[in-house]
């Protein structure tokens, strides 16, 4: 139903703005995925943005390597579009790929570094291929952009204890828990 009224140009109850989210220029206001999907299927041209939508709404229902599809699609049509690249790592780690995320979340830290996010996403999955060292760096890097994030400092610290470097880890994780001493679970 709602691709046939999408084809014959009804009009959207929806309105593309810009917006200052980090992972995407449109915010998009009460639609559903379904209803997004039928009214870019019939996109007549290539369209990046219409294919990252696409991208984030197979995301959102489930659909990893359908979204990958579309997302992969969106960053090939515009290169500048780097919300891309994150959700393609989204889809990469959800898809246990976690070097496939990191060379997405990277792509994308090259054009994006509004969002701490982005720096323990990246650092997060480093950790998880057993790469410290390089966890180091990065989330070191994004505790330099933001140095208020609690949660970058935490990752940070467990970052330099999986290194082995305990006399750095030790005062950033004293400092977590002396400001969070009821979180028994941050530090597993």
């Amino acid at each position: 139903v709602c691709c046939a009224r999408a084809r014959r140009g009804s009009s959207p109850s929806w309105r593309a703005r810009p917006g200052p989210s980090p992972t995407g220029r449109f915010a998009l206001t009460s639609t559903s995925s379904d209803t997004w999907r039928c009214r870019l299927a019939g996109a007549s041209k290539p369209d990046a943005r219409a294919a990252y939508l696409r991208g984030v709404s197979y995301y959102a229902r489930g659909n990893l390597a359908a979204a990958l599809t579309q997302l992969q699609e969106a960053l090939r049509l515009s290169s500048e579009l780097l919300p891309a690249a994150v959700y393609m790592g989204a889809c990469h780690a959800a898809s246990g790929r976690d070097l496939d995320a990191i060379g997405a979340w990277q792509t994308a830290l090259i054009g994006d570094t509004g969002s701490p996010v982005l720096f323990s996403l990246l650092g997060d999955a480093l950790l998880r291929v057993k790469e410290a060292e390089q966890a180091v760096g990065i989330l070191s890097e994004g505790l330099a952009a933001f140095p208020g994030d609690a949660a970058l400092r935490r990752r940070l610290a467990l970052a330099h204890a999986m290194a082995g470097r305990g006399e750095e880890a030790l005062p950033l994780l004293t400092a977590w828990v002396d400001e969070h001493p009821d979180d028994t679970q941050a530090l597993q």
